[in-house]
């Protein structure tokens, strides 16, 4: 798409980007002291309207019903921006398959049980999806969907691991992901997604080294599209997570990897999601791209995410200093 093409999405998120909270706002929600005060100023924030009874649950789902709606709606066809859609629709096809291994699947199950499992639908509905993995018709699926459940099915005559599952479906996934944001022609995009996955692979790396796992574990779910091929993680693999840090130096991602030697793997997390999030924040006003749209999304998932951490802590009386070393960088 040409960058006239998202002067009005871009015109429309720029309206609510002013109502994104302040790194002020989110400091004085974590100097609550109940459960109470939070919710009390989550509602002033603009959270919550006709939620009652501390139901925080309600509040944050209807956050993200209604930012999803917004994003759908502005994500069409062809622009790039529906990759991130289709991401939420991966999730839940991960979910569902997890399910049926479990012996979970049956429809009185679905819902209710097993909602917290799920993402916020994007272009197929969550009942779709289950029909389709129950009856074994995958017609009304994507091909890159039909191909991981179908290396699924074959693989369930042995029995079939979570890690299969997580691994078929992710590298799905990438694939249509990284398909459908070059076809939007947007650099931003496409560079957001193969960083995306080149983090993925990182990040994988970095666990199975820590879990020792072994070097087939990794080659099995390593997922191509990133910038990094699948012999720069092996070549170290021998040789150690040093020797890997080392390497990833003279990379784009060198800033990360000294984040985790440093810092560890939680502050690791909290630097590769920033990373993503500042690929769009840098170009925020840049109406001619998809930077704004999508920054905007990111901005208020973060958003959403952020208080949900900063609401469990106040609930279950965490330590500050921990919640700390998990708090993204906002948006606004």
């Amino acid at each position: 798409m040409s960058g006239s093409d998202f002067v009005f999405s871009n015109a429309r998120v720029k309206s609510k980007e002013t109502k994104l909270l302040s790194q002020s706002q989110v400091a004085r929600l974590a100097e609550c002291e109940t459960a109470e005060e939070a919710f009390k100023l989550l509602n002033e924030y603009g959270y919550g309207v006709g939620v009652e009874n501390l139901d925080f649950d309600t509040l944050f789902s209807n956050a993200e019903t209604e930012l999803n709606a917004e994003f759908t709606e502005l994500a069409t066809a062809g622009s790039g921006l529906d990759a991130f859609v289709l991401m939420n629709d991966y999730h839940n096809l991960k979910a569902l398959l997890k399910l049926r291994a479990s012996g979970q699947l049956a429809k009185e199950k679905k819902d209710e049980d097993n909602k917290h499992l799920f993402a916020r639908p994007g272009f197929y509905s969550i009942e779709k999806l289950r029909t389709a993995i129950s009856s074994g018709d995958y017609n009304s699926l994507s091909d890159e969907m039909t191909k991981a459940i179908k290396a699924v099915d074959s693989a369930s005559i042995d029995g079939v691991s979570p890690h299969f599952i997580d691994s078929q479906v992710d590298k799905a996934m990438f694939k249509e992901v990284l398909e459908t944001a070059k076809a939007g022609g947007r650099e931003e995009l496409t560079l957001y997604f193969t960083s995306k996955c080149d983090i993925a692979n990182i990040s994988s790396y970095l666990r199975v080294r820590r879990l020792s796992l072994g070097e087939k574990f990794f080659a099995e779910g390593f997922i191509d599209g990133g910038e990094l091929d699948k012999d720069f993680y092996l070549k170290t693999f021998e040789q150690g997570v040093d020797s890997f840090a080392d390497k990833l130096k003279f990379t784009k991602y060198s800033e990360l990897i000294k984040v985790y030697t440093e810092e560890g793997i939680v502050r690791f997390e909290v630097a590769c999601d920033n990373y993503l999030l500042n690929i769009f924040k840098k170009d925020r006003n840049d109406m001619f791209t998809a930077s704004p749209v999508a920054g905007y999304y990111l901005g208020k998932l973060t958003e959403i995410k952020t208080l949900k951490l900063l609401v469990a802590a106040i609930k279950n009386n965490v330590d500050g200093d921990l919640v700390k070393q998990r708090m993204r960088d906002l948006y606004a």
